[in-house]
């Protein structure tokens, strides 16, 4: 294996890292453990796993110096949102009734939310796919880096900086893809530095604990447990980025083949388990302790039975967004 590839194979394992990353976000607040700020840490552990995302799609799409090359990812991640939207209507249906998802889906905010609120992340790539495709195209590309910082400064202003209403923020974090997008195309000629990376995932870690605890301080109205991003999510985010590509142990192949072939569909269909879940005749503590392993592995397993007995289905669901595989 060459040192490129191996590369190449530490990106897929944190693929499948960050699609953990996301189910301890979503499972809930964790409170059998009686202590906010442990239930807290476990979420924060978490918030780095969208922006990753994001910043691997800049990273992958900018082998292409092409004006147009925000165009291909854009259709197949606009189809995934699309498939992804009406396999979720059934849990939509399950967790909020018929009339409420149907006022969802017919809404004027669909495109932000989608039929359930995890989907925001692809709508937010096309989003950014798309101010990416439209100022290169019109050969505006020297306007990005600002954009980009914008963006991201958006997301923080309107949503845990806000002392007021979060009101804007589902529209600032889909304009933020745009700042990570960004930053994945600028580390392509940046070196790995295993060093480097681990250090950014210490203080953007700790970035994000003083954050949470001085924001809640001073703004009384935030709740510690909700804050979706913060400036520490920026370095934990890069960092993991950082260590992913200075990954180069052969030791994490099976890793890294589990992570290409199946963390998409990991976050499309980890809701599904979150949901059942609630209904396992054990106590909340126990609950809470096995939540994120159990619903990682049942999204897996999922995932794996779907690509060996409906290899088609299997193709519809998770090879659209082909642009995020290593080539």
């Amino acid at each position: 294996m060459t040192p490129a590839s191996k590369r190449e194979n530490g990106l897929d394992v944190f693929r499948l890292l960050a699609a953990f990353g996301v189910i301890t976000v979503h499972v809930g607040f964790f409170e059998s453990f009686n202590s906010e700020e442990i239930s807290s840490i476990l979420r924060l552990s978490g918030r780095w796993a969208v922006p990753f995302f994001f910043i691997l799609t800049g990273f992958l799409i900018s082998r292409n110096n092409s004006s147009t090359r925000a165009l291909s990812p854009l259709v197949k991640a606009l189809t995934i949102f699309s498939i992804a939207f009406l396999l979720l209507i059934p849990l939509s249906v399950a967790n909020y009734g018929f009339h409420e998802t149907l006022a969802r889906v017919f809404s004027s905010g669909v495109f932000l939310s989608g039929s359930y609120f995890h989907l925001w992340y692809l709508s937010s790539v096309v989003v950014g796919l798309l101010i990416l495709l439209a100022l290169e195209k019109q050969e505006l590309g020297r306007l990005i880096p600002y954009v980009a910082c914008i963006s991201i400064l958006m997301y923080l202003v309107m949503g845990a900086y806000n002392p007021l209403t979060e009101s804007g923020i589902k529209v600032a974090r889909h304009l933020s893809s745009v700042g990570f997008l960004y930053i994945g195309i600028k580390l392509k000629d940046i070196p790995a530095s295993a060093a480097r990376g681990l250090n950014f995932v210490i203080i953007g870690f700790i970035m994000q604990i003083i954050e949470t605890q001085t924001l809640t301080y001073f703004l009384p109205g935030k709740n510690i447990l909700k804050f979706q991003f913060l400036v520490g999510t920026v370095f934990f985010a890069i960092g993991a980025f950082d260590l992913a590509r200075s990954l180069n142990s052969n030791s994490f192949d099976v890793l890294g083949k589990l992570g290409a072939r199946h963390s998409l569909s990991i976050y499309i269909f980890h809701p599904y388990f979150i949901f059942a879940f609630k209904f396992l005749p054990i106590s909340s503590y126990l609950s809470d302790l096995i939540i994120i392993p159990s619903v990682f592995l049942s999204s897996l397993l999922l995932s794996m039975l779907l690509d060996t007995y409906t290899p088609k289905f299997y193709k519809i669901v998770n090879g659209n967004l082909s642009f995020l595989k290593n080539k």
